[in-house]
């Protein structure tokens, strides 16, 4: 089992590296967050990941701080708790990654975080980062369970369906098919609405709305 997790990582941490040449660059000095969280985030993060209730995540949410990071823990997993909040769909929507350091960052949580420990505090253990791959994993299903709520959104959220691609474990575009049957006009709308190189790459190599057939999977 261990081995298997060192395996994960190992890809993960490839993946977060090839990512500085997929996720266009907007406002961000480079592809990497320029610090290390604080161990105590993290282990707020998981806190987040693990909360039953509104009151529990609240309470690691202040422990976490106001980081990129911490916000989109706190958003998915309020989402997952209040699955019918329009709100909260418009909260995770609006944390889809902006530039390429949100983009290392959002995938960071599949298995390569590391922590800056201080004083009487512990780095992250194997079962922490398990708990946070696993979370992570549900991010494209709450996504489309969001723009599903929030269909106004949904121009932000078929522009990220290529960069998406370029992670190869991503199964954004199986998510999408769901969106695509439930809200066809509007997802057609966002297609278009996209450049002209992006619709062409989307259309060739992502997703075809034409009776919503997904081109893009994750690998096995």
């Amino acid at each position: 089992m261990k081995m298997f997790w060192k395996v994960k990582l190992i890809v993960a941490l490839a993946i977060c590296f090839s990512f500085s040449t997929v996720l266009p660059a907007q406002e961000s000095s480079g592809p990497y967050p320029t610090e290390q969280p604080k161990c105590a985030e993290i282990h707020a993060m998981v806190g987040m990941a693990k909360a039953r209730s509104t009151a529990t995540l609240t309470a690691w949410d202040r422990k976490a701080g106001d980081s990129y990071r911490a916000k989109v823990a706190f958003a998915f997993r309020f989402f997952e708790l209040h699955p019918r909040d329009r709100r909260a769909a418009s909260a995770v929507l609006d944390l889809i990654p902006q530039n390429e350091e949100q983009g290392w960052i959002w995938y960071s949580f599949s298995g390569y975080l590391e922590c800056t420990a201080e004083s009487g505090e512990a780095g992250e253990t194997e079962k922490e980062m398990l708990i946070l791959a696993k979370f992570s994993w549900r991010f494209t299903h709450d996504e489309a369970r969001a723009v599903l709520l929030v269909p106004s959104k949904m121009l932000a959220y078929v522009s990220y369906a290529n960069t998406s691609d370029g992670n190869p474990s991503s199964d954004y575009a199986v998510q999408m098919r769901k969106v695509c049957l439930a809200k066809h006009q509007e997802f057609v709308k966002a297609v278009d609405q996209l450049s002209a190189d992006d619709k062409k790459w989307f259309l060739s190599s992502t997703f075809n709305p034409d009776g919503c057939h997904v081109l893009h999977f994750p690998e096995p």
